[in-house]
């Protein structure tokens, strides 16, 4: 594992387009913090933190701090060969040197995500029980809430295995749903049956009767954000129109930081625009949106673990 760095300058130049084109969040560079030794970058007076804020005890506010600060992203040994290589040919096309960097940027993340580089980290064990909760849990409390919200004043049936089925809600009092609908109204936090509906349709494929690989769906995830930046930025073209030059230049990203092989079929100039098309225009940009709802969804407050799958009447539900 290797360290790659960037100047936190030029990323914040550019941290708008990373959000809207690659649905980038700090959350991004937390992992890269985890179970590292920082001392002997501080012993050399660099000052690394992967946050552009320092907090004020002054006036108890988060400023930007004083000095460019570095940051850094965990990475494979060959990505700076990779990365100047790539910096080479931007050279021959003068390309802006802020948005380089910025592809560069998301390459090191991408290429960390790809080969698991931050397994041995706190955040991976956070994400590990998000993910444990994400795939066990909250698609059944998805489908529950939308039958909830579906079938109000109706009788519930309930039935563990092969036991006896349990009827609820049949005696003038609804306290099933109620307290039901109480819990997954806060812990969910989604707005309605609607909203339900599409991030399990969006997060949840595989539940609606698609097949997904998830390789192939953060492959397309990155074929999809990286054109999105470069049509904004680099290389314009008019709306819904989709440019030899722009996919040539998407091309030369891909293989140049191997997220492709030679024997990729979307190494063919015609065929990796044609899949852009799909992506992008047939699509409405969907798969960058569900990147970003995953993330949003991440940051929802949420229940401890033993208020997933213990669920107590208490001062929880007030």
């Amino acid at each position: 594992m290797e360290l790659y760095f960037f100047k936190n300058k030029i990323i914040r130049e550019v941290k708008g387009e990373l959000i809207h084109c690659f649905a980038y969040s700090d959350f991004d560079l937390s992992a890269d913090l985890c179970g590292l030794n920082l001392k002997p970058f501080i012993d050399a007076g660099i000052d690394i933190s992967n946050t552009s804020l320092t907090f004020d005890l002054k006036t108890k506010e988060w400023k930007e701090g004083p000095i460019d600060r570095l940051l850094f992203v965990r990475t494979i040994s060959e990505f700076k060969q990779y990365a100047e290589s790539f910096a080479n040919k931007c050279a021959i096309r003068q390309i802006e040197e802020k948005h380089v960097c910025a592809l560069k940027f998301m390459a090191a993340i991408f290429t960390r995500t790809i080969h698991h580089l931050i397994n041995d980290t706190d955040v991976f064990d956070m994400e590990q029980n998000l993910r444990m909760y994400s795939i066990a849990v909250r698609p059944d409390l998805l489908n529950l809430y939308i039958a909830l919200k579906q079938n109000k004043g109706k009788t519930a049936t309930i039935r563990f295995g092969k036991g006896k089925p349990i009827t609820v809600d049949d005696k003038g009092f609804a306290w099933f749903h109620y307290m039901m609908e109480k819990y997954l109204d806060k812990f969910l936090a989604v707005n309605n049956v609607e909203e339900a509906q599409e991030e399990l349709e969006d997060l949840y494929p595989s539940m609606m009767g698609k097949k997904v690989k998830s390789d192939q769906l953060y492959l397309n995830y990155i074929m999809a954000s990286t054109y999105t930046y470069i049509s904004r930025n680099i290389i314009p073209s008019q709306e819904n129109k989709i440019t030899v030059e722009q996919c040539t230049f998407l091309l030369e990203f891909l293989t140049e930081f191997k997220f492709i092989s030679p024997q990729d079929k979307k190494n063919k100039l015609n065929n990796l625009q044609s899949t852009i098309k799909s992506l992008i225009i047939d699509s409405n940009s969907y798969i960058i949106e569900r990147f970003r709802r995953n993330k949003r969804m991440r940051a929802f407050p949420r229940p401890r673990l033993f208020d997933i799958y213990d669920i107590c009447w208490d001062d929880r539900w007030e």
